[in-house]
């Protein structure tokens, strides 16, 4: 299956879209029968969900229309070659990123902390004054402005869920927006360095992605990529569930990530896991002008933590069942707070509709709209005052100091679940 090689973030051609709920009537996507990156066909699967909402950050103002959200399979594969894993069962052009997608965690502290020592490092690292930055999948653009702002750069934002082009200018700082998909069409660009958070992973083609970047940069020198994605070995390793969705085609980790690089001839210069314990995984690389194409991989097989992960999957959506089920019998009030990637997969995977019906999120880009699949509404920290829960649920532990604090300011006395 050859995913477009000219669409780099997304896909704008939908052939599922018009029709949300294909799946219900037998619908299956086609499998992905080779590796993206090296090509091989020495792939094993070895977990299969099959319904997650397509799009985790697309919100509803109802909760009917919450119900009838797109939802997909997902089809973990292991790459026995370049040890890549990817979703075989994934469908691009089923992905909606337009105006109204909302993934921004710049209303948490944790998070801000994390892009305000990220950002200095980098500004400090690479000399980023009085430069020119590109940021693929800016979003609100919370990294970009920060980067600007610190280091008296000029920006360029690309992001198809901007709301509109327009130039933000500030003293000598400008950052101009565009709302659109990162496509061959913007290889004329000229930047310093240049950056993505969140969204490499999406990407379907992700090895053509790297080698037209690198045309992009041409023979210019020094000219540093900084990437950062959700780091598999965390996910896997900590049997975390709830971090699986369908809008990520990819898992990688630190490792895999600068495998990849190198094959597509970046000299890689930093990789590791980030944030809080390591749930993300960057990479700071730049393009090397000689040849460092690898030869034949090594035969690896699969890891322990893929082969134990479905069954640690099945076992903690019985857990959380149970744990559900009991809750229910003693009547008492749940919430669930984080109505981001994590929160999404709780609430759709086990059956949690009918206990709990709101679910808290401090972006108030978000509340008063409804969860994709499951159709909880979310909702402010303050109505946790006037709803007062027996328990509250924590769907992504690294914040539950932040709620915790949030919770007591509020008066509110309840039980926290991780």
């Amino acid at each position: 299956m050859k995913m477009p090689t000219d669409c780099w973030h997304g896909c704008q051609d939908s052939p599922g879209a018009d029709n949300p709920v294909t799946e219900r009537s037998g619908y299956k996507a086609p499998a992905i029968d080779y590796c993206p990156v090296c090509r091989t066909e020495d792939i094993s699967d070895f977990i299969a969900i099959n319904k997650l909402p397509v799009n985790i950050c697309v919100l509803f103002s109802s909760a009917a229309e919450a119900r009838m959200a797109a939802c997909g399979e997902v089809l973990l594969a292991y790459c026995h070659r370049c040890s890549f894993v990817f979703n075989r069962r994934f469908e691009p052009g089923r992905l909606v990123f337009a105006p109204g997608y909302n993934a921004s965690l710049a209303h948490t502290p944790t998070f801000r902390d994390h892009i305000e020592k990220l950002v200095r490092r980098l500004i400090n690292d690479y000399q980023l004054q009085k430069k020119t930055l590109l940021e693929i999948g800016c979003g609100d653009g919370y990294f970009l402005r920060q980067l600007c702002h610190l280091g008296g750069n000029r920006g360029i934002g690309i992001d198809p869920t901007l709301s509109q082009d327009g130039i933000d200018s500030d003293n000598n700082e400008e950052i101009r927006y565009i709302s659109d998909y990162f496509s061959s069409q913007y290889k004329h660009l000229s930047a310093d360095f240049i950056c993505s958070i969140s969204v490499f992973e999406t990407i379907p083609n992700p090895r053509e992605f790297l080698f037209e970047l690198r045309e992009m940069i041409g023979k210019r020198e020094n000219i540093v990529v900084y990437f950062e994605v959700p780091n598999a070995d965390y996910m896997f390793k900590n049997e975390s569930t709830w971090s699986i969705y369908y809008e990520q085609f990819g898992h990688f980790s630190h490792e895999s990530l600068a495998s990849l690089f190198r094959r597509c001839g970046y000299e890689v210069l930093q990789s590791g896991p980030c944030y809080e314990g390591g749930q993300y995984a960057f990479i700071e690389a730049q393009s090397c002008l000689l040849d460092t194409t690898p030869g034949a991989d090594a035969w690896h097989e699969l890891p322990t933590t893929l082969k134990h992960f479905a069954e640690a999957h099945t076992l903690n959506i019985e857990h959380w069942q149970t744990r559900l089920m009991a809750l229910r019998s003693s009547g008492k009030k749940v919430m669930a707070w984080g109505s981001g990637g994590k929160g999404n997969t709780f609430l759709n995977l086990p059956s949690s509709a009918e206990l709990i019906h709101y679910v808290v999120d401090i972006n108030p880009q978000r509340q008063g709209k409804f969860i994709p699949g499951s159709a909880q509404k979310i909702v402010s920290p303050a109505f946790v005052a006037e709803y007062s829960p027996d328990v509250i649920i924590v769907t992504n532990s690294i914040y539950e100091c932040e709620i915790r604090d949030q919770v007591n300011s509020l008066g509110v006395q309840c039980e926290f679940m991780l």
